[in-house]
């Protein structure tokens, strides 16, 4: 379901990943379920509406006459293994096995082939939680992406020689990770927020010689109980109409087990202590920084001055901390700022960026002046006017995709947001102001010496005050 995706796997802590600030992963627009069993029609204004397929499984359906094609996203509730024989990276592994090794009466090569024929796209992918997926296409070609799909799906060749193939490719991935600065600092950052809790293992899969142990019927098993009819939400949005929507999402869950999802794992808040870490590796070429904090979970109140605040921050050419670290000091290749996603309670801030190691300190210094200065003035009041129409501007781009609207609505119902969410999004921006922005900044963004801030450096000496360790096993000690 990758074949010329319109949408890439979605990292939520992934290494050096960002989540940009106007995309629909962080812009989260929507609304809760109305009108089960609700008129077809599709005429007027679009909403959102809360509708049942002849075969029961209930889907919110957005329509987007103009759009000409139609994506179909689903989540599927489904923790990863957490069982002390099974390794959580099991998840990883089989979505790998499923994408590369083909599926009913195709092989990969013909899945990808036929996509690219249909003008459509696909995704999978998986995360603490869930695993999730969509088609696109034109609707004409809407039943044979579904087609596609549905093999993919419930048809996946879980053979031997696939296993196998993808799993030393998953393990060699893992340790080019491993030597590089940027995957030892989210490693590094991974080891203080979650210790031993399953999900550090899931993003992290270190060591690599763990993941020698997952077997392909820990593949098959997970397969088997990761894709149940009943724990599907579905979104769909496009110009199909709901009676078509609603037939081809029969077809696509048709045959899968009606399971109910399993027990969430528990997942108590991680906090980032107040601690400078360096870790030291002799062979770097620069010093990779990353710090994070705790940020509030999603509110439909604080969602946008949020995501217009870390936009600000550090997102772009033109954001604070890149014209302090890159333009200002000219001591890094660029410095930015974003939002990660724990859970959907959990939300952490993250800023990051490469840095010449002579000028590490010099810098460190500006970054705390530039955020500190941030956090305490807020957005000034020529940047205001200027981050709300990109923001607005590149939020109606975004929801022009019917891929992002299907994920948007998905995100928003399980969000919890106000059913008005949507219709009201571009108004909420124009009704932005700064002060309020200013005060949600204020109150929501740590101070600067709370923060975690994780160093990977080749001088052991780079920046004074820090806990410095030879290999990430060590991180225990510095937060004693």
């Amino acid at each position: 379901m990758r074949a010329n995706s319109a949408l890439a796997k979605q990292p939520a802590f992934d290494k050096g990943k960002r989540i940009l600030p106007v995309l629909v992963a962080g812009v989260l627009l929507a609304l809760n379920p109305l009108n089960v069993n609700a008129d077809n029609s599709s005429g007027g204004d679009s909403e959102v509406r809360q509708l049942t397929t002849e075969d029961g499984h209930k889907f919110w359906y957005y329509p987007m006459p103009q759009a000409n094609r139609t994506a179909v996203a689903v989540t599927w509730k489904q923790e990863v293994p957490v069982d002390e024989a099974t390794h959580p990276g099991t998840a990883r592994l089989g979505i790998e096995v499923m994408l590369n090794g083909g599926a009913g009466d195709r092989d990969a090569a013909q899945i990808v082939a036929d996509y690219q024929d249909l003008d459509s796209g696909s995704g999978l992918w998986v995360q603490p939680g869930y695993v999730a997926g969509f088609i696109v296409a034109p609707d004409q070609h809407l039943s044979t992406a579904r087609e596609i799909a549905h093999q993919v799906l419930t048809e996946p060749r879980l053979e031997q020689r696939w296993f196998d193939r993808e799993q030393q490719k998953l393990i060699e991935s893992e340790r080019e990770n491993d030597s590089n600065s940027w995957g030892i600092a989210w490693d590094v950052v991974r080891e203080v927020l979650l210790a031993d809790h399953p999900y550090k293992n899931f993003w992290s899969l270190s060591p690599t010689d763990e993941l020698d142990s997952i077997t392909l019927n820990d593949i098959t098993q997970w397969h088997k109980n990761s894709f149940s009819s009943k724990s599907a939400i579905v979104a769909i949005a496009g110009s199909a109409s709901p009676e078509v929507a609603a037939a081809e999402l029969d077809q696509l869950l048709a045959g899968m087990p009606n399971t109910a999802p399993g027990k969430p794992i528990e997942f108590k808040q991680p906090v980032a202590p107040a601690k400078t870490i360096l870790l030291h590796n002799p062979d770097a070429p620069k010093t990779v920084v990353t710090i994070v904090g705790n940020l509030p979970a999603h509110n439909e109140s604080t969602n946008l001055p949020l995501q217009l605040s870390v936009g600000v921050l550090g997102y772009g050419k033109q954001s604070r901390l890149f014209k302090t670290v890159r333009a200002g000091l000219g001591a890094s290749y660029g410095f930015g700022a974003g939002i990660f996603d724990f859970t959907r309670a959990y939300r952490m801030l993250e800023m990051s960026g490469e840095i010449e190691t002579s000028q590490l300190s010099e810098a460190m210094k500006e970054i705390e002046q530039a955020y500190e200065k941030f956090r305490q003035s807020g957005i000034g009041r020529l940047e205001f006017p200027v981050a709300t129409r990109i923001l607005k501007r590149e939020t109606a781009k975004q929801l022009q995709n019917p891929v992002n609207m299907a994920f948007t609505v998905s995100e928003a119902v399980q969000n919890d947001f106000s059913t008005t969410y949507v219709e009201s999004l571009s108004e909420r921006i124009e009704k932005l102001n700064r002060k309020d922005t200013n005060e949600i900044i204020s109150a929501s963004f740590p101070e600067f010496s709370a923060l975690t801030k994780v160093i990977v450096s080749p001088d052991r000496d780079a920046i004074s005050d820090a806990c410095i360790i030879e290999k990430i096993e060590q991180v225990a000690g510095c937060l004693k």
